[in-house]
């Protein structure tokens, strides 16, 4: 509820506007000149002009989470605006995450908030990442770097495994019959199709399976600045770049 907020954010001097569901008066207003900001501009529009109404970062960032979690309603997020700020920007929060963690109608990944477009075209989020994705290269380009990051270093098979296990087990503590068991499933297709459709999509590199044995007298690396035990298996597209030093002990290492 836009009612916590004041607490989260420490203050209530800001705007804020849902899709669906309450907004403050002048968040509507905002919403509505951003929206038509965002038409005039479609068919010119880049990271650099974005940038002077959203806080770009965040957004891909925000993007990709609603990717990855398959969310039905991932539009409905809703934008912020710090007033206290003065160089503030647009910042997206996730909302109505219901159903996510699940394929609707056979899409996955980025099918979802890419086909949204079509359909709903006073969607700011929607209308702003496919102008993106559509016209700028060099956008493309570093949503696939953020992405790789975050399908090898935080939404790792590991972590993702633990998570599926740990909700696994609460309907058992209930007595109640599991219904997470296909949630491993879904995080294991849904890193590979990420990683699938940003070569074909945003118009990268093949993806490439990159994994390095261990190392005599080497325990730990730092791999694109976070630390990994060997080995190590990542997720690449061709033309990109690993980072690569030993922390334990210190190294350089050559790859």
């Amino acid at each position: 509820s836009t009612k916590q907020l004041p607490t989260r954010i420490g203050h209530g001097d800001f705007l804020v506007f849902r899709r669906r569901g309450s907004s403050n008066k002048q968040g509507e207003i905002a919403r509505d000149k951003l929206l038509m900001w965002m038409l005039d501009h479609e068919h010119e529009m880049s990271a650099e002009l974005a940038s002077q109404y959203v806080d770009l970062d965040q957004f891909s960032r925000y993007m990709l989470g609603m990717a990855f979690c398959s969310a039905q309603d991932w539009e409905q997020g809703a934008a912020i605006l710090d007033l206290r700020d003065p160089e503030a920007t647009w910042r997206w929060m996730p909302w109505d995450l219901d159903r996510s963690f699940r394929n609707h109608a056979g899409e996955v990944a980025f099918d979802r908030v890419l086909s949204s477009i079509t359909e709903k075209r006073e969607s700011i989020p929607a209308l702003l990442f496919s102008a993106l994705v559509a016209r700028d290269a060099s956008y493309r380009a570093s949503f696939a770097k953020l992405a790789t990051e975050c399908i090898n270093h935080r939404l790792t098979a590991e972590f993702l495994h633990g998570r599926a296990a740990y909700y696994a087990s609460l309907p058992s503590q209930l007595g109640e019959a599991s219904k997470f068991d296909s949630y491993s499933v879904f995080f294991k297709e849904q890193r590979q199709a990420i990683m699938t459709q940003l070569t074909e999509r945003f118009q990268q590199g093949a993806v490439l399976q990159c994994r390095i044995e261990a190392i005599a007298g080497i325990e730990l690396l730092r791999i694109d600045g976070y630390e990994h035990s060997l080995p190590y298996e990542g997720l690449y597209l061709a033309g990109q770049t690993l980072q690569v030093e030993s922390i334990s002990p210190t190294h350089t290492i050559a790859i």
